[in-house]
């Protein structure tokens, strides 16, 4: 069942079909744990648990064949606690346990998984300061011959250090990444730099430095060497609605490499990207959208290639408009893949 891998995985993206998102460059991202919610799933109202099962088609025999089964189940408080997939040949199972202490912050994750038939199992423990910023991540392997253990140290809310060490058995660790975080009065990271140890000998140093505008959105991000050299560079542009309208890529020369476009409607929905190589439009898509913004049509254009194709899309919704039931379908009106949804309420 080789032909389903590409399949499976696009299955396992289905549940956070989410069209009309804004990207927050703004954030730091950081190596702490994630508290899944409901609304992250893209799900409204108290949502207990839910049970999907993915089809998608056989190639080879030109019939709909189930993918796998995707169960999820969140706390009072709306957040996941067991997350679980399995593949129809049973070749690949991914298990996530969450556990939460009384300020649902997550202080343990536990992943049992089955990849290709071979197991992989990770456990996770979490600690965090009085303000919930997460200070120390432990992380086991399967091997149980090592683990690995993050320290965050903040100044108030702001991450200004992380360290990753490999820990064994005797006690003895080994620096493996160091990253420090410098911020503006305003409170933005402005600069990144993080470094890379090979059996406790730096080996590679990468520094980001971050502009922005007053709002706040990300204007500017460059990636530098450890001697301050431009490697290269990505400029930003944002609408009226702090929706980003650009994204250009440079060389260390300053040299244009490549662009995105990106064209809204009144619903702040992205209606139309453009790609482009230098000055060069290489590509477009463009998107239609239901009531509840969510995809209808999806046409990709291929200016180099002279292609044109339409992706499908339907939904039935229940009675909280949360989507049981997906079908993609080709240019051809061909069905895909799809899934059905069976969500239990509070």
């Amino acid at each position: 069942m080789k032909y389903f891998k590409k399949l499976l995985f696009c299955s396992m993206l289905m549940l956070a079909f989410v069209s009309c998102n804004k990207e927050d460059k703004t954030e730091l991202k950081q190596s702490e744990p994630k508290q899944y919610s409901r609304e992250d799933y893209g799900y409204k109202g108290d949502v207990k648990s839910s049970y999907e099962e993915s089809y998608g088609l056989n190639y080879q025999t030109g019939e709909i064949q189930i993918i796998g089964s995707t169960s999820l189940e969140f706390n009072k408080q709306g957040f996941l606690y067991d997350f679980k997939y399995s593949s129809a040949d049973g070749l690949y199972v991914y298990q996530s346990k969450f556990a939460y202490n009384d300020r649902n912050e997550c202080i343990t994750r536990k992943d049992d998984n089955l990849i290709d038939g071979e197991k992989s199992n990770i456990e996770e423990k979490f600690e965090y300061d009085r303000n919930g910023n997460c200070t120390m991540i432990i992380r086991q392997l399967y091997d149980g011959i090592s683990h690995y253990t993050t320290y965050n140290k903040y100044k108030g809310n702001n991450l200004v250090s992380t360290e990753i060490y490999e820990v064994y058995e005797n006690g003895d660790k080994i620096l493996e990444e160091k990253s420090t975080y410098e911020y503006s009065k305003s409170g933005f990271n402005t600069k990144i730099v993080a470094e890379y140890y090979e059996n406790g000998v730096p080996v590679n140093t990468d520094v980001t430095e971050n502009e922005y505008d007053d709002k706040g959105n990300v204007i500017c991000m460059k990636f530098l060497d450890l001697n301050n050299n431009l490697l290269s560079s990505c400029k930003y542009k944002y609408n009226e609605n702090d929706r980003e309208i650009e994204c250009a890529v440079f060389n260390s020369d300053g040299e244009l490499e490549s662009k995105l476009e990106y064209v809204y409607n009144e619903e702040d929905c992205c209606v139309e990207n453009r790609s482009y190589y230098k000055d060069t439009l290489n590509s477009s898509t463009l998107f239609k959208y239901d009531e509840h913004k969510n995809i209808l049509e999806c046409v990709r254009i291929d200016y180099e290639m002279a292609t044109k194709e339409t992706d499908y899309y339907e939904y039935v919704y229940d009675e909280h408009d949360n989507i049981i039931e997906y079908y993609s379908y080709d240019s051809n009106r061909n069905l895909i893949t799809s899934y059905k949804r069976t969500i239990t309420y509070y």
